[in-house]
C-alpha cells in the first residue's frame, strides 16, 4: 500500500528526490504490522531511510576521492585544498545525518503516543487529529529533506567534478 503526501512548490530540480521521499511511504515490509494505526511511525521511519541512504551514498563518494587525492602527484588540481573542501562536505553530511537521527527518535514517540491515543479514543474527531497531525509531521520533515537535497545538489556537484578528474 503506497501513501500519496501532496509537498507544494517543488523546484523541478527537486522532483526525483521529492518522488523518492514519497514513494518511502508505504508499508512494505510491514503489511502484518499488529496496529495498522502505527503506518506513520512506519512513514517516519522510512523516510528517515531513504534521506540517510544519500548521505552514505556521498559519505562513499568522499572517501574514494580523499584516498584518489592522497596518492595524486600531478600539479592540475590542489590536493590539500580538494581535501580540505570533501572535509567540509562530509562533515555537514555527518551532522545533518545525526539531526535525523535525533529527529527521527522523537518523532516515533510522537507518533506512537498520538497513535495509542487515537486508538484508546477510537472516535471520528481523535482520528482526524491523529491522520492531520501525523500527515503534517511527515509533510514537514520531507519539506526539510528538500531543503536539505538544494545543498546536496552543490555537494554532489563537487563530488563529480573530482570524479570526473580522476575518471571515475
Amino acid at each position: 500500500m503506497e501513501y500519496k503526501l501532496k509537498i507544494d512548490n517543488t523546484l523541478e530540480d527537486l522532483k526525483e528526490a521529492e518522488e523518492i521521499y514519497c514513494q518511502s511511504l508505504n508499508m512494505d515490509g510491514f503489511e502484518d504490522l499488529e496496529f495498522p494505526s502505527l503506518k506513520y511511525t512506519v512513514f517516519n521511519m522510512k523516510i528517515s531511510k531513504a534521506f540517510r541512504a544519500k548521505i552514505a551514498y556521498m559519505e562513499e563518494d568522499i572517501i574514494l576521492l580523499k584516498n584518489k587525492l592522497n596518492n595524486y602527484k600531478g600539479d592540475k588540481i590542489d590536493p590539500a585544498k580538494e581535501n580540505e573542501n570533501l572535509d567540509d562536505i562530509y562533515q555537514k553530511l555527518t551532522s545533518l545525518e545525526d539531526k535525523d537521527k535525533e529527529e527521527e527518535k522523537f518523532y516515533e514517540k510522537y507518533l506512537i503516543m498520538i497513535a495509542k491515543r487515537a486508538d484508546t479514543l477510537k472516535n471520528e474527531p481523535s482520528k482526524k487529529v491523529y491522520i492531520g497531525s501525523s500527515e503534517e509531521i511527515l509533510k514537514n520533515r520531507i519539506e526539510y529533506f528538500l531543503k536539505c537535497e538544494k545543498k546536496f545538489l552543490i555537494y554532489n556537484d563537487k563530488i563529480k567534478l573530482l570524479k570526473k578528474f580522476f575518471n571515475i
